[in-house]
């Protein structure tokens, strides 16, 4: 614990600003040492509490900022009557081209660090927009996916297909809004044939 000395109306004393600590699972023996690390700040009495943790990297490796409990590689999590969780990626700089940015890159391995050319039909990245419904399960509800449609030479762009895609209660709406690698718009199809190719399920096309 990090301590720091108050006074008060009996003397001195130390009470803990924060805190790290390690967390063995329950049934922890010689072939399972899984561990979580804890780290906490205090806004009251004690560091050493579930409320005061802050962050946590748990057994596998994943690290959860306002949970203790993440499921995935970077789980940000708020919670309360006005809880808002949000990421905020700033730039201080007078130059044009410097500037926050948000990247996802995906290679063709299985090995870290080693890039491998992607090929046509890998997704190069998605996000994800997700809800729970009334039986407590997390469910898609819309998301948006860049795939590379076709290989690339060493030193080229890559040619990549933006696909907007929402649910409905009977499952996913396919190429509702497609943006193709030549700037088309494709409504309806994911193969648009002008600037603006739009189709309906009885398959007349507006072009």
């Amino acid at each position: 614990l990090f301590q720091s000395p108050v006074t008060t109306e009996a003397g001195d004393a130390r009470l803990p600003g924060a805190g790290i600590w390690a967390t063995a699972a329950e049934g922890f023996h010689g072939s399972d040492n899984s561990t979580d690390i804890h780290f906490a700040t205090a806004s009251s009495e004690t560091a050493k509490h579930a409320d005061q943790i802050r962050m946590t990297i748990n057994h596998d490796g994943n690290v959860g900022i306002g949970t203790v409990n993440p499921e995935t590689d970077l789980e940000v999590s708020d919670s309360g009557t006005n809880a808002q969780a949000e990421i905020r990626l700033s730039t201080y700089n007078d130059q044009p081209n410097h500037y926050p940015m948000l990247t996802l890159l995906k290679s063709n391995t299985d090995t870290a660090d080693s890039p491998s050319a992607t090929a046509e039909n890998d997704h190069l990245g998605q996000i994800r927009f997700m809800g729970v419904d009334s039986g407590g399960n997390i469910d898609y509800g819309a998301y948006i996916i860049a795939k590379q449609v076709a290989a690339a030479n060493a030193g080229t762009t890559l040619a990549t297909n933006l696909i907007f895609q929402t649910y409905g209660t009977g499952g996913t709406n396919t190429d509702q809004f497609v943006l193709d690698s030549d700037g088309n718009v494709g409504i309806g199809t994911s193969s648009p044939n002008s600037a603006m190719h739009i189709r309906d399920n009885s398959q007349r096309s507006i072009e």
